[in-house]
């Protein structure tokens, strides 16, 4: 009897400690009723709720202009999208409306779209095309 009441306790305790971490082993984004369509060269969702970071690695060709639209549509909470050089600097940044930006890639290294949000519901669409 004193077994059962042992493994009993155990067990309980075992769940609640794994329900305690959950939060701390996520990476920390919820989304709800989101909708995404990555191709070759766009980033595009719709999203009841998006709460987090996504991020999206690109690799342009070097010496190669490289021209960008993105369009925010936040209904409510805040979007922010971000292009961030292989160097960790943010070359590009919108958080409403449609913006564009072009640059050549002084070399064909990775770069980092991020799409940061916060209590968001709308959409975003992110373009690329070599020029």
């Amino acid at each position: 009897m004193k077994k059962r009441i042992i493994l009993i306790a155990a067990v309980a305790a075992a769940i609640l400690i794994f329900i305690f971490l959950i939060p701390f082993l996520a990476d920390g984004t919820t989304q709800r009723g989101f909708i995404e369509n990555n191709t070759k060269n766009k980033c595009q969702a719709s999203f009841m709720y998006f709460d987090g970071v996504k991020t999206k690695s690109l690799r342009f060709p070097k010496d190669k202009e490289i021209h960008i639209t993105c369009s925010v549509n936040c209904e409510s909470g805040n979007l922010q999208v971000l292009l961030i050089s292989p160097d960790g600097k943010t070359l590009f940044e919108n958080e409403n409306g449609t913006k564009e930006y072009s640059f050549i890639p002084e070399s064909s290294s990775k770069y980092t779209v991020k799409f940061v949000a916060s209590q968001a519901k709308g959409n975003y669409d992110f373009t690329w095309a070599e020029k």
